[in-house]
Formats: structure tokens, sequence, C-alpha cells
């Protein structure tokens, strides 16, 4: 892969090449290895990266299922930096209906020139979903989250800051009939945030969205939400409508197009710090 790009701070072009192989080890078995290695010329300097990442897949025949995927990068330039990154998710079949699903990713950035941790993120997540196999009209996913987010120091500041997110959410769609769904989803998020040198401020905030899909077609969809997002201690309430038009080229896969004329986003880990209002492309894929 080749890129060119004209920024403000001049032009850059990235070279890269990489290679994947998988190989199944047996049946519901599967291993991954790839290798990758890029390289950045802009007007602040070059940079190197390479990257190493291996994978494993099974899949029991009693329902329980298991991935994880590991990966370590270098990167030589202005500063040396190493990184390593692993995501895991375990999903058990509880029954024909029920699924327990549990994840975990962990990601930490480290500063070889200045023997430093420049970031680190530690993901945990343990979740119920409820997709019944007999009637497909409702479904529905609980989780809980543990979030630990320590960001790289931004510019102009001295030292990083530590987020420490507990949220828990509730989804589910439900067909009232054949040209109407609705779906729902409930989220609170307790952050803790500072720094070495500030207290941890801790924050309260509420994410309620209501949407109705209507079916124009067998292929048109119009969906239209109610978002509200709500923050405790700043006593702060946010709320306004989001509109989308979708096309279902098939039964798994819905392409959508809209305007949100809100000001926040419908991601419940996300500091809303600055406004996503406007046009939105959506691509959404079921299994």
């Amino acid at each position: 892969q080749w890129e060119r790009s004209d920024t403000e701070q001049g032009n850059r072009t990235i070279s890269l090449v990489g290679a994947q192989r998988q190989w199944d080890l047996t049946k519901g078995v599967t291993f991954l290895l790839a290798g990758e290695e890029a390289n950045l010329h802009a007007a602040s300097g070059d940079t190197s990266r390479s990257s190493l990442a291996a994978g494993l897949s099974v899949l029991h025949p009693s329902g329980v299922k298991f991935s994880t995927r590991d990966e370590i990068r270098h990167e030589t330039g202005a500063l040396k930096r190493e990184q390593y990154l692993t995501v895991n998710q375990v999903d058990v079949k509880l029954d024909p209906d029920f699924t327990l699903i549990g994840k975990y990713r962990y990601s930490l950035t480290r500063d070889l020139t200045h023997d430093t941790i420049e970031a680190k993120f530690d993901e945990r997540s343990i979740g119920l979903a409820y997709r019944p196999v007999e009637n497909d009209r409702f479904n529905a996913l609980a989780r809980y989250t543990r979030l630990l987010d320590q960001r790289p120091v931004s510019p102009g500041q001295t030292e990083s800051t530590t987020g420490l997110s507990h949220v828990t959410s509730l989804e589910w769609s439900f067909q009232l009939n054949r040209s109407v769904e609705w779906v729902e989803k409930l989220a609170y998020n307790i952050k803790a945030e500072g720094s070495d040198s500030m207290p941890a401020v801790t924050t309260h905030t509420s994410l309620i969205i209501t949407r109705f899909n209507l079916a124009l077609g067998k292929v048109i969809d119009l969906g239209t939400e109610y978002r509200v997002l709500a923050q405790r201690e700043a006593n702060d309430q946010r709320a306004g409508w989001l509109t989308e038009l979708m096309w279902k080229p098939s039964k798994f896969i819905r392409f959508g197009v809209g305007y949100n004329f809100t000001g926040f986003s419908d991601n419940e880990f996300s500091n809303n710090k600055y406004s996503v209002r406007g046009w939105f492309i959506r691509l959404q894929g079921k299994y």
C-alpha cells in the first residue's frame, strides 16, 4: 500500500507491505499469523513501524467460542516506542436463547526513549444476550464494562490524564409489527478522571435513546430516534432528534444515510468533547 496526503504540517507519504496466513489446525480451531512493515516520510521527520500479530479462534461443539489476537508494534523515529495489544472474547451458550459474552482488551504504549508509559488501555466487559431462536421479534443485550484509559500527553500539557469508567447498558429491539420496529438504549456511566497532580473528579452521565424504524417497502426503511444525554454534576441535559434513510440489499446488511440534529454521540463511552451534528453514513450487519 502507498499513500500520499497534504496536511497543514506539509506533505506526507506512507509505504506499507504486509503478509498474513491462516491455518485450520483442526475442526473448529484456526490460527493466524500476520506481519507488517511501514515507513512514513513527513516534513517533521521519518518514522518506521513494524508489527507482528498472532490470533487463535476456537469453536467447541458445546457452544463455547473463544478468540484472541495479540500484537506487538515497534516504532522508530524522533522517539522509539513499543506497543502491546491483546483482544480476547469468549461466548458461552447457556441455552439456545441466552449467550454469556466476556471481552477483555488491553493495550500498553511505552516510550523507550524516555523509559515512560505513554498510554494504557484496559477494558473488561461481561454481557448477557437474549436472541430467541423460535421467535426473533425481541432481542436484548445487557452489559457491564470497566474501562481504564490513560491517554497520551496532549499538546500544551505536561502530564497525561487517566479515566476509570464503570458503564452499565441495556439495549433491545422489538418488532411491533411487520412495518414498525422499536429500538431502545439505556446507559449509565460513572467516571473518575484525574492526573498525578490533580485529584480525580467523578461524574455521573446517563444516555437514553428511543428509536422507531418504519418499513417503507421491502428494502427501504426510515428511522427516527430521540436522544437524551444528562450529566448530574453539571446539572446539564441535552436532547435532540436523528433521522436516517436505510437500504437493505440483503437480510443481513443495512446501509443508511442520515442527519444527526444533536451534538452528542450514541456511544456511552464518548467524552462528547466535540460536536457530531451533521450528515453521516452507516453500514450495519447482523448474523
